[in-house]
């Protein structure tokens, strides 16, 4: 068994305690932990499995929102008894999230999809995180048609890593500026034009880790 995979089963063990004592009277120790010491625990499980720590009790229930990474995978999200697409539950996800106040701002995001996504949910999912700061941001989606990458994205001031592969259509505006990027990863993209690549790289001034993979 891995490292990681030892950890999680070990916060998992963790929580199935908190759930159970707080269905008796014995006292829930868990919970009297102090907040960075309960969201490191959380950070070790899936997104999934974090927000249904929220069920918890009252606790809880905002704990998750804490820590600045977001990381929406398919495979951790996707279970075949639910009722409910996936986009539906990133969805309830993200309501969720906006439904506390104030959140902790996200730093980190990761989409990784395999299956179809609508372009406006990948958008407004992006939208809601660059005007907070965010640092980081993966993106890879294996779609049946070509996303257009969000605007916003190329007038980010804070972005240091910018990480991109799957059907996106890459056509930065002439105003694209990325001040802060030092890492950009591009992975079988398709460009606007001949002129689009050069675009973007011209608005990294400090760049430092540039990976690109093109098609053959």
């Amino acid at each position: 068994m891995s490292q990681r995979n030892a950890r999680t089963k070990s916060c998992k063990s963790c929580l199935s305690s908190t759930r159970q004592n707080a269905s008796t009277a014995d006292p829930d120790i868990i919970s009297t932990l102090p907040d960075s010491l309960l969201t490191h625990i959380l950070s070790h499980l899936s997104i999934r499995e974090s927000v249904a720590t929220s069920i918890l009790s009252s606790r809880w229930r905002t704990l998750w929102t804490l820590f600045p990474q977001l990381h929406l995978i398919e495979t951790d999200l996707n279970r075949p008894n639910l009722n409910l697409s996936l986009v539906d539950i990133v969805s309830r996800i993200w309501t969720l999230r906006n439904a506390i106040a104030n959140p902790m701002p996200l730093h980190t995001l990761s989409i990784i999809w395999f299956t179809h996504c609508h372009p406006f949910y990948v958008d407004s999912w992006v939208r809601a995180t660059i005007p907070h700061g965010l640092k980081d941001l993966c993106i890879n989606i294996c779609n049946d048609t070509l996303l257009e990458f969000p605007r916003s994205v190329f007038l980010s001031t804070t972005l240091v890593a910018l990480k991109l592969a799957g059907n996106f259509s890459l056509n930065p505006p002439s105003d694209a500026r990325f001040p802060s990027l030092r890492i950009l990863h591009l992975a079988l993209l398709n460009y606007a034009n001949s002129e689009s690549l050069s675009a973007i790289l011209n608005a990294c001034p400090v760049l430092q880790d540039l990976c690109l993979c093109v098609f053959a």
